[in-house]
Formats: structure tokens, sequence, C-alpha cells
């Protein structure tokens, strides 16, 4: 067994969620920055979710269509 991979792991979760974090902070930015168009505000803030499920449904699809339902 690989002794680094406990550390290889958490490394990878560290880059993920610093990922996740600077995504959410360029979401509320965008939003904030958006504040005299209410309609480009609103799609600023429901487009980044609807992405992120359309991609994980697409791959779930992908990977395994029966987990899924046909």
């Amino acid at each position: 067994m690989n002794s680094s991979a406990p550390a290889d792991r958490q490394h990878f979760g560290a880059g993920c969620a610093q990922v996740l974090m600077e995504t959410s902070l360029a979401r509320v930015w965008l939003y904030r920055d958006l504040t005299s168009q209410p309609i480009a505000q609103y799609f600023a803030w429901v487009s980044l979710p609807v992405c992120l499920i359309l991609f994980s449904a697409g791959f779930v699809h992908l990977i395994a269509p029966q987990s899924i339902g046909k």
C-alpha cells in the first residue's frame, strides 16, 4: 500500500473545497455587481446551480444510466 494515499486524498479534498469557495464568492460578487439589473442578477444567481445539476445528471447518465432510471 502507498502510505501517501491519505495525504493525497486530503490534498484533493482541500483543493475541491477551495474551488467551491472561490466559485461561491464569484457568484455572490457577480450578484452584487448587477444590482441595477434584476433580471441579470437572477440569471447570475440561478445559472451556476442549474449548470452543476445538469452536469451531474449527464455525468451519471454516461457512467451508470440505470441509476437515474429510463
